[in-house]
């Protein structure tokens, strides 16, 4: 009966490991998108908590956004894309009343 060799396992995933680690650290030192993207990364998350967005959040809006858009060029005449528009335009219209009023009432 043959056993395993846990050690030798131990061994070759260290040493799997330690490759990954040295290629990671080549990447961040000499790959420019690298640094792109982790200059984007610094600036998505600093704009989700300026705004006080959820990743989950954001996310969200960009699929509706991509959903519009999509709408906009397959659908005859946008016909998704322009009640979503017009839901969001109403929307944001009573939000602005809304502020308006209580803007108002403060004064």
């Amino acid at each position: 009966m043959a056993r395993s060799h846990a050690l030798l396992k131990y061994k070759k995933a260290q040493f799997v490991l330690s490759q990954v680690l040295n290629d990671l650290a080549e990447s961040e030192s000499n790959d420019p998108n690298y640094h792109l993207d982790m200059d984007f990364d610094r600036e998505v998350n600093a704009l989700l908590e300026r705004y006080g967005y959820a990743p989950q959040q954001a996310i969200g809006i960009i699929k509706r956004q991509t959903i519009v858009q999509e709408s906009l060029a397959t659908a005859p005449g946008g016909t998704l894309a322009r009640v979503y528009s017009e839901n969001l335009s109403s929307r944001r219209a009573r939000r602005d009343r809304a502020d308006q009023k209580s803007r108002e009432f403060l004064d």
